[in-house]
């Protein structure tokens, strides 16, 4: 393959089933999880993989990279995986085994959809700006808690990497990230006990790209450690008494549509730029983390 840039994208749902339930605190799923792969190959190989959960472990880390790179014969070292942290799913270990295996089935599928149909690529790159994260810090009268803080510094870029079939013009993948975590189901519970699996805004926003404008829509989290969306299912109500917590259990769910809607607009607000600026690729050191574009 020349040093020009192609790659491909992959999609497969984590294929949770009734009978799976419950995992640890959760009793149902609200919307599917998905892993998303995208491939690039110029010099050498890379491959991105976003995990619809909200983290792995080490080990894991490591067996689904030794297990992508022997499969599909990409260097171990050019397997980047992310999780997009939504909090409303549960995190991996070996109690649920059946989980974990079905997590690593959507990954290897993933893979080997984005390498089925590898083609040549260019890339624009741009920013938009979102309104719907804010700062989680406040100051109550026990001391610092969770809250809504809008006085606080927050970043609200919204950075974004789009990647283009040179055959045809169409997107194959926008690639965003920014300092919103995925939260705004995060400690909320249904009515009747327990939580419902979600992929949360993002996986809302992804989905929503994924069916309008692009073949997929892989989100990498920000610095987001003290960030939150600006709308939340659940509150800490804070008074000089006490704190008091208000649940919207599944009323919650409306506040990820129409905060993903609103996420979904900026986003779009870049495709739609008339004249985007394409930078096909010569070569790219992936392993040196260098990145080096030459016009033709």
């Amino acid at each position: 393959m020349s040093e020009s840039l192609h790659g491909g994208v992959g999609k497969a749902q984590i294929k949770l089933r009734t009978q799976d339930f419950p995992i640890k605190e959760f009793v149902c799923q609200h919307d599917p999880l998905y892993i998303r792969a995208l491939f690039l190959h110029a010099k050498t190989k890379f491959l991105l993989l976003s995990l619809e959960l909200t983290s792995l472990t080490d080990s894991m880390v490591y067996d689904l990279k030794a297990s992508v790179s022997k499969e599909f014969n990409i260097p171990i070292g050019n397997i980047w995986i992310t999780v997009t942290h939504t909090f409303s799913a549960p995190h991996l270990d070996k109690s649920y085994p059946s989980f974990i295996k079905k997590v690593k089935e959507a990954v290897q599928l993933s893979v080997s959809r984005a390498l089925e149909r590898v083609t040549s690529l260019a890339i624009s790159v741009d920013s938009v700006t979102t309104s719907l994260n804010c700062s989680r810090n406040i100051e109550t009268p026990f001391g610092w808690w969770l809250g809504r803080n809008d006085l606080e510094y927050s970043n609200h870029d919204i950075r974004i990497l789009k990647i283009y079939e040179i055959k045809t013009n169409h997107l194959l993948c926008v690639l965003f990230t920014g300092d919103l975590p995925p939260s705004v189901m995060a400690d909320s519970y249904l009515e009747q006990g327990g939580k419902a699996v979600s992929s949360d805004l993002i996986g809302y926003t992804c989905r929503k790209l994924e069916e309008t404008v692009t073949q997929t829509a892989i989100f990498i989290l920000g610095a987001a450690g003290d960030q939150r969306p600006l709308e939340k299912s659940c509150e800490d109500i804070v008074s000089e008494e006490c704190l008091k917590r208000n649940d919207l259990h599944e009323a919650g769910f409306k506040l990820v549509e129409t905060q993903g809607d609103r996420l979904y607009e900026e986003i779009c607000s870049s495709l739609v730029k008339p004249n985007p600026i394409f930078l096909p690729i010569k070569a790219i050191s992936i392993y040196e983390k260098k990145f080096s574009w030459k016009k033709k």
